[in-house]
C-alpha cells in the first residue's frame, strides 16, 4: 500500500440529489408554514415597535427579511440534499460538516411512497440505535424508479432489515 493511497476517498457505492419535490412538501407542511410566515413578519414587527433608532430597526429588519427569503429560495427552487450510500456509512450534505449514520447504527428501515403535484418518491426512515448522538441520518428520499431499488439492495447487503417493501432478494 502506498502513502498516497491512505489519503484517497473511496468512491461512494451510489450518490444521488433528493428530489425537488421533497424538500417542497416538507416546506408546504402547516408548521413550517408558519415558522416561515413568523421569520418573514420579524422584520415589519421590529420596525412597528421600534419607537426611537429606527435606522439600527430598518438595517435589523432588513437582515432577518433577506435571511428569510433566501431561505425559502434555497428549499423551494433549489436542488435536494446529496445522499451518499460509502462504504461503511449513509452521508447526507444538508450543512457542513455532513450528517453521517454508519451502517451498524441502523436496526431496520422502513420504505414509504409519497408524492407532491405529481412528483412521486420513496422516503426511507432509519431506525437506528438507542445511545447515538445527535445529527445522525434518519431518513432519505430517492426518486421512485430503479435507483430505490438499487439503494435498497444495497443497505440489504449491508446487513440492514427492509420492512414496507417487497424485494426479491436479487434483483440487482
Amino acid at each position: 500500500m502506498s502513502f498516497l493511497s491512505q489519503f484517497t476517498l473511496s468512491e461512494p457505492l451510489m450518490r444521488w440529489r433528493e428530489p425537488t419535490a421533497y424538500s417542497r412538501r416538507d416546506l408546504a407542511q402547516r408548521g413550517r408554514l408558519i415558522l416561515f410566515s413568523l421569520v418573514l413578519m420579524i422584520p415589519s414587527l421590529l420596525i412597528i415597535i421600534s419607537p426611537e433608532p429606527i435606522r439600527a430597526r430598518m438595517i435589523l429588519a432588513s437582515f432577518f427579511g433577506v435571511i428569510g427569503v433566501a431561505i425559502f429560495i434555497r428549499v423551494w427552487f433549489g436542488a435536494g440534499d446529496v445522499v451518499c450510500l460509502q462504504q461503511d456509512h449513509v452521508s447526507k450534505a444538508s450543512s457542513r460538516p455532513a450528517r453521517r449514520t454508519r451502517y451498524k447504527d441502523i436496526v431496520s428501515c422502513s420504505v414509504s411512497h409519497d408524492s407532491y403535484r405529481d412528483a412521486k418518491f420513496a422516503i426511507v426512515a432509519f431506525a437506528l440505535k438507542k445511545g447515538l448522538p445527535a445529527g445522525q441520518v434518519t431518513q432519505i428520499a430517492l426518486p421512485d424508479d430503479s435507483s430505490l431499488e438499487r439503494a435498497l439492495h444495497i443497505l440489504r447487503d449491508k446487513g440492514i432489515k427492509i420492512e414496507g417493501h417487497d424485494m426479491p432478494p436479487n434483483t440487482y
